[in-house]
């Protein structure tokens, strides 16, 4: 039998901690006892399954081996779903002290964190709660076992007592394609196929506390800041002074429940007086700790309230213009993510007035790490949101984020897929009903990633027709318990009350109560579509797709912007759609199986299908790709089979995705100065392996939509408006692009022939900016006679060079030699642009009156082995650097690498050239965060591109490969 002991309590100085509770048991209820005997002590659980909360119950079985590579090939359609109808049992028992279960006045109580999605809960052959009380996937549920301590206490014969509890666990039914659901729980809509089990389980954390009935939770820091007058609404003003609050959530756990006699009267738990003092690290003198004075407090027994401190009695809290410059927090790419240290703790006043001069015990207490920064929101006379952090616009460029499909983690994954986010250059990530773990938040403050919380689409959220007295009162325990948990981060950016409609006036009233109960002071936006709302007013946000491919040409149109997606306004979802996966991704996701990696149909058969979304979704399939895909790059498996037609298709694909996702990102951030106030790539990953909507997929590789982003996404980025034939430099800085820089820009055929060259020298660029090219450097005309000159297709580079490099490296020979450009940018242009058929466009896509040609792609010369060469030189254990910093938490064993390689043809451009660095088997490539990839080299060009890659030091160097679209699809 296991036992899990909690060693600190009342009998460790009185305080009361909370002990996680991980080790679980698990079993289908069907053929069980009731919960007053699985419960006992005594009962015997030995056969049941091994499980490690936070899990699902499908999440356990696989880890226990019954559902091997449940990911691949079409294995997830195996499970029997009614396996997981009737509930399931969750097990586990604790050691406690004796001593603190029987001291005066103590309570002990289990909070179950995450419950998918409602329980009856036992303890010691107790029914301690049920399934009408503990219901709401998002509800924290707090459990008082304090009878059932106290009396294992009293039978103890040694020094612990033994709590067991066991909770029969019911899974939702929230299904998005059935639209009769009402269980408020996680629902993946089109995004991946349904968990078989509903994701039942016990999903977050449980805990075990005994002790003190006062509990210390949800710290927080509110900063205000005070700023000169922003030059302009994108630049950022100078910051003259701060001023911090410091609040922390205080609950007296007692019960407040009625006693049932006179005797029980006497015995029954009253309030509780004490004090609470903070403590907050780097604003004390020297930059030591800072101890605000204690704040007196009465905490009603079953109440809780939140107590708060400020520069009226702990003056340190107002900060001048110096400290505020070096204390605040700041999202990526705006300066540092600043943690530090806050702590808050009770002393009962009783306990005070006893203990005198010696020191009072503390009694319950609360750690976390919080970043003082002020985030501000409002709506721009065109009607656009608009973010501002430390009084600093802060244009949102993210994607949304997708747990895994059974809700696995781990720490490793966590970071991973955060610093792919950062690498991509995004700097927020959108939460849709997906509240996701501690840790990855964690995570988020230390990296500065934001995060946009907010409730689902589509399914039990927005049928709020069919909601009862039960929908209501989880939808509000819900938002509040979530805000409250996250009101605190630094990474909160705002909370949006829904996603695609406006909730009725009843439901959005519940939700106003539920924020000013959690405390939340961040912006509320009442959807993630354009709505207006009586209580927080109008969205300033828009939904109107696209959620499939649409050409380049699509982002700037003027008539994309009226009622579509085009760049204008903040889009809180939006997608260019297809982002096949890579060969490499692909060939795990079918296990390796060459007779399943080029089935009959190709990229629309079943096989494929089933890695594109819900089956039961509007996009099921790549069918809104591959007619545009085949019309504008050909056919290019054309007489091929099997694992050589996989590799030309997924080869190509990576150069489709990265030139319609590096256009959406590339036109939002053009015209961020003109409206175009954030965009939200859908999605930023996937839950399940899938070959739609991401930018790095479930095996954690980034392919072509995640290089197009992180092109138009660059500190420095060179941008190329296709439609109205503009170049343009943005800048986020640090500091200005100085006066006198040289914008270069070149047209070269498919041979490396150079058919354009025109420089133009540049004005200040100052950290924020976007700066279009003179009319004169490059148009649309000189494009398309370049291309047709080439036989159909022209490379156009842009080159950015400081105002003292010299002359810039052209294509031809010598193009790897002299000073490295500040950026550079490269685009692959046909004769003629796509172009857009507006009356056929709707939500999700457009059709075209006529596509693009680029088929010439496939006649480039072809390069064989060795003409384009990689040598990777390692730099050791990874530390924080000046291009890539880290913060020490970060858990990924990372290594700086540089790579420095070449095109040696004098003939050819190595188109969409990629790095890959391998691990000593030859064929796993290792998780490689690149600084560029997919790039094109001019003939003779050479270039030297960073990474981190994830290995241990005691590893083999890792081989680095080279592979490019001229070796692998050109004749």
């Amino acid at each position: 039998m296991r036992g899990f002991a909690l060693a600190l309590g009342l009998a460790l100085g009185g305080i009361a901690c909370a002990a996680p509770l991980t080790d679980w048991r698990i079993q289908t209820t069907a053929g069980q006892p009731p919960g007053t005997e699985v419960s006992l002590q005594t009962f015997n659980d030995s056969a049941w399954y091994a499980a490690q909360v936070p899990t699902t119950v499908l999440a356990a079985l696989a880890a226990a081996g019954e559902y091997p590579a449940l990911f691949e090939a079409r294995n997830l359609e195996s499970v029997d779903a009614s396996r997981f109808t009737s509930p399931w049992w969750f097990r586990t028992c604790a050691t406690v002290p004796v001593a603190d279960a029987l001291a005066p006045g103590a309570a002990a109580t289990v909070t179950l964190k995450g419950v998918n999605y409602r329980a009856d809960v036992f303890c010691n052959g107790d029914l301690v709660a049920s399934k009408e009380d503990v219901v709401g996937t998002f509800a924290y549920h707090t459990i008082d076992i304090t009878a059932q301590a106290r009396r294992a206490a009293l039978a103890a014969s040694g020094a612990s007592a033994r709590l067991c509890i066991a909770a029969t666990v019911h899974r939702p039914y929230d299904v998005f394609w059935t639209r009769n659901a009402t269980d408020l729980a996680i629902d993946f809509v089109d995004w991946s196929p349904d968990p078989p089990d509903g994701n039942v389980g016990l999903w977050q954390p449980a805990e075990l506390v005994v002790g003190s009935p006062v509990r210390l939770e949800f710290a927080m820091a509110r900063t205000s800041v005070t700023t000169e007058p922003a030059p302009s609404p994108v630049r950022r003003p100078a910051i003259t002074g701060a001023s911090v609050v410091l609040t922390v959530r205080a609950t007296n756990v007692a019960s407040s429940a009625a006693p049932p006699s006179p005797a029980a009267a006497a015995a029954a738990p009253s309030a509780v007086m004490g004090t609470v003092a903070f403590t907050l690290a780097g604003l004390g003198p020297a930059g030591g700790d800072l101890v605000c004075p204690g704040k007196k407090v009465t905490i009603l027994p079953g109440r809780a309230l939140d107590v708060t401190v400020d520069a009226s009695t702990c003056p340190p809290l107002a900060l001048n213009r110096s400290a505020a410059e070096a204390l605040l927090w700041w999202p990526v790419g705006m300066g540092a993510p600043r943690l530090r240290a806050l702590s808050a703790h009770f002393t009962p006043a009783a306990a005070a007035a006893a203990a005198g001069a010696a020191g009072a015990p503390v009694t319950a207490s609360t750690s976390t790490r919080v970043g003082l920064r002020h985030v501000a929101s409002d709506v721009d006379p065109n009607g656009s949101r608009r973010f501002f952090v430390n009084g600093a616009y802060f244009p949102v460029r993210g994607g949304g984020f997708a747990p895994d499909l059974l809700q696995r983690t781990s720490a490793p994954r966590r970071w991973a897929e955060l610093l792919l986010a950062r690498t991509a250059g995004l700097n927020a990530l959108r939460f849709e009903g997906k509240f996701q773990s501690d840790e990855l938040f964690d995570a988020m403050d230390e990296l500065g990633i934001m995060a946009l919380p907010g409730l689902c689409c589509c399914d039990a959220w927005q049928n709020w027709q069919l909601w009862g007295p039960e929908q209501e009162r989880v939808a509000f325990r819900s938002v509040r318990d979530q805000l409250l948990r996250l009101r605190g981060r630094a990474s909160m950016l705002a909370f949006l009350a829904s996603s695609d409609q406006l909730p009725p006036a009843a439901v959005q009233a519940s939700y106003d109560q539920a924020v000013s109960d959690a405390g939340w002071t961040l912006p509320v936006i009442a959807a993630a579509s354009n709505v207006t709302s009586g209580i927080w007013g109008p969205s300033g946000v828009k939904m109107a797709g696209p959620y499939a491919w649409v050409p380049p040409s699509y982002w700037t149109d003027p008539a994309a912007a009226d009622g579509y997606g085009g760049a204008m306004g903040f889009s809180t979802e939006i997608s260019p759609g297809a982002a096949p996966m890579t060969l490499d991704s692909w060939n795990r996701t079918v296990g390796g199986d060459a007779s399943l990696i080029w089935p009959e149909g190709g990229p629309d058969s079943e096989l494929f299908r089933a890695h594109c979304g819900n089956p039961h979704g509007l996009f099921r399939s790549l069918g809104f790709f591959l007619p545009a895909f085949t019309q504008r790059y050909g056919d290019v498996v054309a007489g091929r089979a099997g694992v050589d037609a996989a590799r030309r298709f997924l080869v190509a694909a990576q150069a489709a995705a990265m030139e319609s996702h590096g256009a959406m990102f590339s036109g939002y951030r053009l015209r961020q100065s003109l409206g175009a106030t954030g965009v939200v790539q859908w999605m930023a990953n996937n839950a399940y392996p899938q070959h739609i909507w991401h930018l790095w997929d479930q095996h954690l590789q980034p392919g072509g939509s995640f290089y197009g982003a992180q092109a138009a996404l660059r500190p420095v980025a060179l941008l190329w408006d296709p439609f109205n034939g503009q170049a343009a430099v943005a800048n986020d800085g640090p500091g200005a692009v100085p006066a006198g820089s040289r914008l270069e820009a070149s047209l070269v055929g498919v041979d490396g022939k150079e058919l354009y060259r025109q420089s133009s020298t540049m004005p200040d660029i100052p950290e924020g900016s976007v700066e279009l090219a003179p009319a004169s450097l490059i148009s649309s005309q000189a494009v398309s006679a370049a291309a047709r000159a080439a036989g159909g297709v022209a490379f156009l580079r842009l080159s950015l060079w400081s105002a003292d490099s010299g002359a810039g490296a052209g294509a031809g020979a010598g193009a790897g030699v002299g000073a490295a450009p500040l950026a550079t940018g490269t685009f692959w242009q046909p004769v003629e642009q796509d172009v857009v058929n507006w009356s056929q466009c709707n939500f999700y896509r457009c059709n075209l009156t006529s596509a693009a040609d680029l088929t010439a792609l496939l006649a480039m010369p072809a390069m064989g082995a060795g003409v384009v060469t990689a040598e990777a030189s390692f730099h050791g254990p990874a530390e924080p650097t000046d291009w890539y910093p880290l913060p020490p938490s970060h858990v990924l064993p990372l290594t700086a690498v540089t790579v420095r390689v070449s095109n040696t043809a004098k003939s050819a451009v190595a188109f969409q050239t990629r790095l890959r660095l391998m691990a000593a088997d030859g064929w796993t490539e290792l998780l490689t965060l690149w600084e560029d990839n997919y790039f094109s080299l001019l003939p003779g060009e050479s270039r030297e591109v960073k990474a981190m890659v994830a290995r241990l030091e005691t590893d083999p160097e890792p081989a680095v490969e080279v592979q490019t679209w001229n070796a692998q699809l050109a004749a």
